[in-house]
């Protein structure tokens, strides 16, 4: 049985040194937006109701790869036996058709990331000017979920998203459903809240902290139809990427 998280987060104050704390020490914490971005995240929901909501031929015209632009549903892991049932459009600037509102969402989000990103920074001891370059790379994946239960097709388990960590620094997350993540060896559901992003950590600053904060394992099983807007923070930087101590995660790598 899932546990839902009571929303421990619901006073904290959007402080940096308040969300890099709460990051230390449960890898994720909600971030409320302001006025120009709920305006932003409701033109983008209203835009991929439209967009997944056509015909299968019309969302396959815009297919690229599966590193931008539409991703159909149904991606098989084999060596996980799991059947990922979802839908993806890919989006990154000069990689695909420019659209203004996915730009303008990703420049907002770039300048919350990169403050942040600096705060974590500077509480590590590191440079900041080694880290952040001038620009920064921005991803963003919107996805469609359909109601999913864990079943089996054969020898096969159906979700929405199979468990992973994310690979880069920071994602901020904004859900039409919750998302499950799995602390003290047990799967907990994490409630979405309304005009509030859930953050999380990644493996690079993982490994770039030296496990000072953990990238949480995460799924997705929705239970009723979802959209979500996933921004994916990937800093440039000049210099050396050094962790802070030996970590022994990427050991074989």
């Amino acid at each position: 049985m899932l546990k839902t998280i009571e929303n421990q987060t619901e006073e904290m104050s959007c402080k940096y040194s308040d969300i890099i704390q709460t990051l230390k020490n449960q890898s994720y914490c909600y971030y409320k937006v302001d006025n120009d971005i709920k305006l932003l995240i409701d033109q983008i929901l209203h835009m991929q109701k439209d967009f997944f909501g056509q015909n299968q031929l019309e969302k396959n015209k815009h297919i690229v790869d599966y590193s931008v632009g539409y991703v159909p549903g149904s991606l098989f892991r084999k060596n996980k036996n799991v059947i990922e049932s979802k839908e993806t459009y890919i989006y990154r600037k000069n990689l695909v058709c420019t659209n203004e509102i996915y730009e303008q969402y990703c420049q907002k989000m770039a300048i919350i990331a990169k403050e942040i990103f600096s705060e974590i920074i500077k509480d590590l001891d590191l440079d900041v000017n080694k880290y952040l370059g001038i620009d920064n790379m921005n991803t963003l994946y919107m996805l469609y979920y359909n109601e999913t239960k864990t079943e089996m097709l054969n020898q096969y388990t159906i979700v929405g998203l199979n468990e992973h960590t994310d690979c880069g620094f920071l994602t901020f997350l904004y859900s039409t459903d919750g998302l499950d993540i799995y602390q003290n060896n047990q799967w907990i559901n994490i409630d979405a809240k309304p005009y509030h992003f859930i953050v999380n950590v990644g493996d690079m600053l993982e490994e770039l902290s030296g496990r000072k904060f953990i990238a949480v394992k995460h799924r997705v099983i929705p239970k009723k139809e979802k959209y979500s807007i996933a921004y994916f923070y990937e800093p440039f930087y000049n210099g050396n990427k050094k962790p802070c101590e030996k970590s022994n995660k990427y050991a074989k790598l």
